[in-house]
């Protein structure tokens, strides 16, 4: 799991996991993914994380669920239903059962997840570094992707120095933004109340409709660039 996440506590007498895993990464063996949103995990604990661990070895990640952009409501991911409320989605329990109010996934975009880590006291370089070079090598993909260097893929996001998106280049090729995009800016949070549009980055375009506290996936749209719901 994430680093933190259904995990038990970090105890003086009883390590762990977590002190286990924290262990490896400061000794330059294994990576740590880590879930920087302020959700899963707070801003102290992101903060230790990347101070204990050798450099590099942090990777954020979402966890994100089709709920990712969405606005608060009750929806369907799979076979569960689940109510979106602040950003965060919590499982909802099953007719009157046990279980429900536990954090179903993300919905933050991993840029989101970047500019958290931020905010938390983490350097920018460390930040970007851990959800781009960092992922790349747990992957085996570093010799083409994770830096921007001669040679290497051309996959880039361009943002202002808020973290807000400005420009997607995927593959040597800008994607085409929608005009309220270019000019508002895209802060990586919640998009519409209605729908959701993913770039050919990242997926499929796929819109969903809440309805009656049930949301159901439309065709994937043919059209790649975002638009307001």
């Amino acid at each position: 799991t994430h680093l933190g996440n259904a995990m038990p506590q970090l105890h003086h007498r009883t390590a762990g996991p977590l002190g286990a895993a924290l262990a490896a990464a400061a000794a330059d063996q294994a990576s740590v993914e880590l879930i920087a949103d302020g959700v899963h995990v707070d801003a102290g604990f992101t903060r230790l994380v990347f101070a204990c661990v050798a450099p590099g070895r942090v990777v954020l990640v979402t966890d994100a669920t089709a709920a990712a952009g969405m606005s608060d409501g009750e929806y369907v991911l799979g076979a569960l239903r689940v109510t979106v409320s602040g950003g965060v989605v919590r499982l909802q329990a099953a007719h009157g059962e046990a279980g429900g109010g536990a954090i179903a996934g993300g919905t933050s975009t991993l840029l989101r997840v970047v500019a958290t880590a931020r905010a938390a006291g983490v350097p920018l370089a460390d930040a970007a570094r851990a959800a781009s070079a960092a992922p790349a090598q747990v992957l085996g993909l570093s010799a083409a992707r994770g830096a921007l260097a001669r040679g290497m893929v051309a996959d880039l996001v361009v943002t202002d120095e808020n973290l807000v998106l400005r420009r997607v280049m995927r593959a040597g090729r800008w994607l085409e933004l929608a005009t309220w995009w270019r000019t508002t800016g895209y802060d990586a949070g919640h998009r519409s109340a209605r729908s959701r549009r993913r770039t050919p980055a990242c997926g499929p375009a796929i819109r969903m409709r809440r309805c009656a506290g049930r949301s159901r996936p439309r065709e994937p749209a043919r059209r790649s660039s975002p638009r307001r719901g």
